[in-house]
């Protein structure tokens, strides 16, 4: 199972196809804002979502959903939404009462993990669901809080697991009274189990490389082994080192879809490479930079569904772009930009479907008013300002923009000359509006719909080639869009 993991800020702060991934994506209102900046490199846009007050500094998809923790108090205006939330598509969502710290001041969840059923929280809070036994630690059904074992004492910053068994790194010590679990243990659904004489210093990440046990983070000389910082594995019995040694931090573990292993965080020329810096891959034998490395720290990476990483933290000038700050995607070869990138530090990010989320303290993302969360869209490939090509296959693409208000425009191609009828549907199957009903020539058509006339919701847009001897449709195809006034 994935780790999911912060550290602490250098200062306080608070399945789909396309079509469905752009519904995730609805933001409300967008009358009178300015069109989103799209990026010729990418093809595509930062969407903002409805905002987050506050820091955003994790993520995890869960049931489906996408849920987001962080420094933060009444997300989207709910006064319910404290620390940890849902995204149900168009706003946020609180788990039960939220979380509070004993004070009354805000939470901080740092950890989030999805696991056999249940959304597992750690961080900086008292008291989940009104239980005043669930502190640091808890663990949400869907419609409770309840807890996973009494006696962690400090934040949560990580969270893995397997079977039964949970691993957890942060902030704690002497967890249940046992001088030896301090900052990680590993609870097996009866005991908290000590790791040797456990560690110095803060766990920041957790996961699992080729069958063995790897953390990261702020501790030095992990069982008493000087090349032990920062990183070490567990042997069975100890700990010891991996690799050759880092100079600062690790914040993030991750495991490529390839099974490669991959670090990011504070260090610089990790295993002497000068060019490993924030961000490093093992390869059998020592690390190797990622390119020329990235200028600062890195938070979090993923991978995509091409196996393209994706980083996100405190870096800036990506590909020597100085107007592309706080993300990268790295292709395996070389660094390229994520768009127009943000106006401040990405802490967090997550896929769910074909949607990408971003989450951190920023208020701009690609040019966008964005509160701290933004999704990014990407563009169908018949956007094009080329010369239109006889197309290759009949196909309808995703309409653009979408969401919409109330003006969008619809993308379809053909191969041959046909007689085409374009229709849209309301979300009980009612036709609305016959855009086309009528012969076309081959190649790329883009098809102007104004829905001033409709009210808010769903729609289904239907492309269907007419036979001319049957008059029944030869093909078809259907997609959906968002209207939001």
């Amino acid at each position: 199972m994935a780790i999911l993991n912060k550290r602490p800020a250098a200062r306080f702060r608070c399945f789909r196809p396309l079509m469905v991934m752009l519904v995730l994506c609805s933001t409300g209102n967008l009358r009178g804002q300015a069109p989103p900046q799209v990026s010729p490199v990418d093809s595509g846009y930062w969407m903002p979502v409805a905002g987050v007050e506050q820091a955003v500094d994790i993520m995890e998809v869960h049931n489906g959903h996408l849920y987001v923790g962080g420094l933060f108090v009444d997300a989207g205006g709910n006064p319910d939404c404290d620390g940890v939330v849902r995204w149900t598509g168009s706003g946020w969502e609180a788990l039960g009462p939220g979380l509070r710290l004993s004070n009354g001041s805000e939470p901080w969840i740092t950890s989030l993990l999805s696991h056999n059923g249940y959304l597992y929280v750690g961080g900086s809070f008292h008291d989940a669901g009104g239980d005043p036994d669930l502190d640091f630690l808890a663990k949400w059904d869907g419609q409770t809080w309840s807890g996973v074992a009494p006696g962690i004492n400090n934040k949560v910053y990580s969270l893995y697991a397997e079977g039964n068994n949970l691993y957890v790194g942060g902030n704690f010590r002497n967890a249940a009274g046992n001088g030896r679990n301090d900052h990680f243990t590993m609870w097996n659904d009866s005991a908290w189990i000590p790791f040797a004489n456990g560690l110095n210093n803060t766990v920041f990440a957790i996961n699992r490389y080729q069958g063995e046990l790897l953390v990261g983070g702020s501790f030095v000389n992990a069982g008493g082994d000087t090349l032990a910082d920062f990183l070490a594995r567990w042997n069975g019995s100890d700990w010891e080192p991996f690799g050759n040694g880092l100079n600062h931090w690790v914040q993030h573990i991750g495991i490529s879809p390839a099974g490669e292993l991959y670090i990011a965080g504070l260090f610089t020329d990790a295993g002497g490479d000068p060019r490993a810096d924030h961000i490093a891959k093992w390869n059998g034998i020592g690390w190797e930079g990622l390119g020329e490395g990235l200028d600062r720290e890195v938070e979090e990476f993923i991978f995509d569904d091409s196996g393209w990483l994706i980083a996100v933290g405190f870096f800036q000038n990506v590909a020597g772009d100085t107007n592309s700050h706080f993300i990268g995607r790295w292709n395996g070869t070389s660094w390229e930009k994520y768009g127009a990138g943000f106006n401040g530090e990405t802490r967090a990010i997550r896929m769910l479907g074909d949607s990408l989320f971003v989450g951190g303290t920023f208020s701009i993302a690609g040019g966008q008013v964005s509160h701290n969360v933004s999704c990014w869209v990407s563009l169908p490939t018949a956007i094009s300002e080329a010369p239109v090509p006889i197309a290759e296959h009949f196909s309808l693409a995703q309409n653009y923009p979408n969401p919409f208000n109330p003006q969008t425009t619809i993308f379809f191609e053909l191969e041959t000359s046909a007689h085409i009828r374009l229709t849209i549907f309301d979300a009980a199957g009612r036709q609305v509006r016959t855009l086309i009903d009528a012969p076309q020539n081959p190649g790329e058509h883009r098809v102007f719909f104004d829905g001033s006339h409709l009210a808010s919701g769903v729609y289904f847009y239907q492309l269907s080639a007419i036979s001319p001897t049957s008059q029944q449709a030869s093909f078809s195809q259907t997609r959906k869009m968002l209207l939001l006034k």
